[in-house]
């Protein structure tokens, strides 16, 4: 029989395994992590194939912060072993329209799968997040094979977008004004469509770079958000909340813009700003349009096409 239940910290270990479960790397022919073969990977090795779920260590690190935090993660378990999990972000999220749970990630365990485990992890998932008042329950960028079990909750396409990969080297400053400012809170952001960087949901962008400023989190090398990496852009009446996070070696960043202007505005800005930070290149995802004529405009690398699915609640 199958129990789905709020995670609690303790649940740490059998949440790596489930996620661990898919490294051809590591495991056996049974589905389990053979610990000799993982033991000879470093921390940042385990980090690179998956992020904070590849090691228990972090995967702790990450349940902690969730917790804490007040987000809702989810188990499946079965005879007493984690063998599913759910991590949801319930917040406003403008883009969508109202209070919204965004499915960050729905895993189940390699040997547990065709059972109906995601099923009943995402109906459990949902008949919570309606308790607790949301309009719309969202996924962005599912798997192929997951995709027509979201679809079959009644969850269909709303948002298609792409990353362009813009080199920021050449920008120069114009007439907006920036001004370092802390991370709002997120109620202070209520309304504020998150027109750049709109991955998984507002709340959750939001989170991690919350979490990125607080250096040392991980006892990794990873490029912690620094202050000057936190502006508010003021233009022409026009204000936004610009925010970017490191990736890789530290030349490169993420960025996050929450505006109600178009972000075609503040595209120029945001380069060379990220020019002051030393940054060589940066990373926008923008809905495909957009993306589209930022391509055509400064050059730079355009992803694949990647889509959200909404479901509404009520």
């Amino acid at each position: 029989m199958i129990r789905i239940r709020r995670a609690e910290l303790q649940d740490y270990y059998g949440i790596w395994q489930v996620h661990a479960s898919d490294i051809d790397d590591w495991v056996n022919a049974d589905g389990d992590v053979n610990m000799t073969v993982f033991r000879n990977t470093s921390m940042a090795e385990r980090w690179q194939k998956g992020g904070a779920w590849m090691s228990p260590e972090t995967c702790a690190i990450h349940l902690n912060a969730l917790l804490l935090g007040g987000h809702t993660p989810l188990v499946a378990v079965k005879t007493g072993r984690v063998v599913g999990e759910t991590e949801l972000f319930i917040g406003d999220d403008a883009r969508i329209g109202g209070k919204t749970a965004n499915i960050s990630v729905l895993y189940t365990h390699r040997q547990n799968r065709g059972q109906g485990l995601g099923s009943a992890l995402l109906k459990e998932a949902i008949r919570r997040v309606k308790a607790l008042g949301c309009q719309y329950v969202s996924v962005f960028n599912p798997s192929p094979d997951a995709e027509p079990l979201y679809r079959r909750f009644g969850m269909v396409e709303e948002l298609v977008q792409q990353q362009v990969l813009l080199h920021c080297q050449d920008a120069k400053l114009n007439d907006t004004s920036f001004t370092q400012t802390p991370l709002p809170n997120h109620d202070k952001l209520a309304g504020i469509p998150l027109q750049i960087g709109y991955f998984q949901s507002s709340l959750q962008c939001w989170q991690q770079l919350q979490w990125s400023l607080a250096p040392g989190t991980y006892a990794l090398p990873l490029i912690p958000v620094s202050g000057q990496m936190v502006v508010s852009l003021e233009r022409c009446s026009h204000s936004a909340l610009l925010c970017f996070r490191p990736l890789g070696a530290g030349d490169q960043a993420q960025v996050y813009l929450w505006s109600r202007e178009r972000p075609e505005i503040w595209v120029e800005p945001i380069m060379a700003w990220g020019k002051r930070l030393k940054f060589k290149q940066l990373v926008l995802l923008c809905d495909t349009d957009v993306a589209v004529k930022l391509h055509q405009r400064y050059g730079g690398e355009l992803s694949t096409r990647q889509k959200r699915l909404v479901g509404r609640l009520t």
